[in-house]
């Protein structure tokens, strides 16, 4: 074959009595005449919203994974590579391939697209989920029929079948709950308190990543430990960032299991900032006039600002805009409250709903959300602010404004300005 690849080897632990070799083909012909595949590997936050109020699940792995794609006769000779003992060529599809995450995604996607109700595809792992043992066993016939129509090979050993409890890509979910894999929580716990070496800290902060839903306030703890691994960044680990680590374990030692959403629950953000980054939490109860005591925590959201100088509101705000940004996934197109302790926000908001009509002149007055494009999904009426302590506040109207462009003031000197804070978001979107 004209585009034959090299075959490399490289030894994976050298300090090992028993070398752990590793070949790699060098395909570098292949990729380069290879078209790239836009289809788009699904979030992983997304199969939280379709498994809610579900009792039962099973989930599979298949055991060739990409090996379940045979190669197109054309495309052969281009996966073809020699080695001492001879020259070969992949009838199937080799993991490594540029568009092969993309391939097998596509595959599986057609081949369950019909029952997405109660199975959930993701690349190779794959868990059917019911509201009851009788109808899951009645799903588990669909799936594999399914399986064995499309001649799928399914891998026993990591096969679970009818189970109210289970780990599914590194949650533990069960009884309208999500739970954070204990071994995750074990590997952070184990960490020294004192990361001099930047890869040990490397390590550290990417597992702890995995727990960023399940922790309150993340950025403000992490965000120190995160800018040692800078280039300018301070190695030594001192007695405060000590702290801070011991603080992270503190969080994970005491984990709560957070509530699955649920689509027909009232969804509640509260939000805060502070000058070192912003937080907020996911709520939701069971109808937008259920007492306070029924509010279930959902998810946790933190992150630091792109600005390096910005005010105490532009902050709140920003805390506003972020949190939205990141549970949007869960609001859809519904309704929803806002909760801040910035009383400018709820004030203001409560004026524009009674000017209304004739608000909009100039666009430098106002303060936009977002890209039109991003935003478009929270229609009017959508959300309401309420003051998260006891503001002596009229109850937030609904949200009447077209484009969410929202109006608020800074008071100096006793005059009313108006800041301008579009230019300062488009900026933070462009970054």
């Amino acid at each position: 074959s004209a585009s034959c690849s090299p075959v490399l080897c490289s030894v994976l632990e050298p300090s090992c009595e028993r070398e752990c070799r590793q070949t790699s083909i060098f395909m570098k012909l292949c990729f380069d005449n290879t078209v790239d595949d836009a289809y788009n590997i699904p979030n992983k936050q997304e199969w939280i919203n379709r498994i809610h109020g579900s009792k039962c699940f099973s989930k599979f792995d298949l055991k060739a994974g990409f090996w379940e794609v045979k190669m197109a006769e054309e495309s052969i000779p281009w996966t073809s590579f020699t080695f001492p003992q001879g020259h070969y060529e992949w009838l199937v599809m080799p993991l490594g391939l540029k568009n092969a995450p993309t391939l097998f995604r596509r595959k599986m996607q057609n081949i369950f697209n019909e029952n997405q109700a109660f199975i959930l595809v993701y690349v190779d792992d794959l868990l059917v989920f019911s509201k009851s043992y009788k109808e899951h066993i009645a799903h588990l016939e669909v799936f594999f029929r399914k399986v064995e129509q499309n001649g799928l090979i399914l891998s026993k050993k990591k096969m679970e079948i009818c189970k109210e409890k289970l780990n599914f890509l590194g949650h533990k979910i069960g009884e309208g709950k999500i739970y954070l894999q204990e071994h995750i929580a074990k590997k952070i716990l184990e960490f020294p308190d004192n990361m001099s070496d930047k890869k040990v800290l490397q390590q550290f902060l990417g597992i702890v990543n995995y727990a960023r839903n399940y922790i309150d306030n993340l950025a403000k703890l992490a965000g120190p430990l995160y800018a040692k691994l800078r280039k300018n960044g301070q190695r030594y680990f001192n007695s405060e960032d000590i702290k801070l680590v011991k603080a992270i374990k503190e969080k994970v030692k005491n984990l709560k299991p957070l509530e699955l959403p649920r689509e027909d629950n009232h969804f509640i953000i509260e939000t805060d900032a502070s000058k070192v980054g912003w937080g907020a939490i996911l709520k939701q109860k069971p109808n937008k006039y259920s007492p306070k005591a029924d509010e279930k925590i959902c998810r946790y959201a933190s992150g630091s600002y792109k600005l390096k100088t910005v005010n105490n509101i532009d902050r709140e705000i920003l805390a506003v805009v972020n949190a939205i940004n990141a549970f949007r996934l869960y609001l859809g197109f519904k309704e929803f409250t806002v909760r801040t302790d910035c009383e400018a926000i709820c004030r203001y908001y409560n004026k524009i709903n009674k000017m209304r009509k004739g608000l909009f002149t100039t666009r430098d007055e106002y303060l936009f959300f977002g890209e039109e494009n991003r935003l478009k999904v929270f229609q009017p009426n959508t959300f309401n602010f309420k003051p998260k302590t006891h503001i002596k506040l009229d109850e937030a109207q609904r949200c009447i404004l077209d484009n969410f462009w929202f109006q608020y003031t800074l008071k100096r000197e006793e005059k009313v300005y108006f800041y301008q804070f579009s230019i300062v978001w488009q900026n933070i979107l462009m970054n």
